[in-house]
Formats: C-alpha cells, structure tokens, sequence
C-alpha cells in the first residue's frame, strides 16, 4: 500500500516514536507505568505519561503546539489480529 503525502508525516512520527519507545523509553516505563499511556515528540523525544491517550496528547500539545507526535499505551503491545480472532469467537 503507498502511503499518500497526507499520511506521510503520521507514517513517519509512528515509526520515530516506536523507535524512540523501544531505545529510550521502555526500559524507563516498563513495567512501572504498563497500562498508562505515553505521548512522545518525536522531533526530541520529550514525553507525558497519563491515565489515557487522549490525556497524555492533550498535556503534550501546549508544550509543542504544531507538531507530529506518536502515542501508545505502556507495555505489551496489542496483537490485533489475535485480539480479532479470540473477540470473533465470542458471541
């Protein structure tokens, strides 16, 4: 799938943001913060930790009004296709 100049900066902050999560931030957060949610800048690699993602964003957004960011909830990742599979199971 190409991804469209509109898409592209998002693509782009995904993929500093996981990089900067995995090298910088995880060992700091993890397990300590797992099931909160942290927002990251991506062009300093500044962060919030919240209770939700919508309220790590919107501390985050005064500090850098304008710019990209990337966030995720604290811990493992969700396997979505597993997460489809077993929710398609359940009636």
């Amino acid at each position: 799938m190409e991804t469209t100049q509109l898409e592209e900066p998002f693509a782009n902050a995904a993929m500093l943001g996981k990089a900067i999560y995995n090298e910088r931030l995880k060992s700091l957060l993890e397990p300590a913060q797992n099931g909160k949610a942290v927002a990251i800048n991506v062009e300093n690699g500044d962060y919030i930790v919240a209770d939700s993602l919508k309220e790590a964003r919107t501390a985050l957004h005064p500090r850098y009004p304008g710019i990209v960011s990337m966030s995720r909830t604290i811990g493992v990742e969700t396997d979505l296709g597993l997460l489809a599979r077993v929710l398609a199971g359940t009636k």
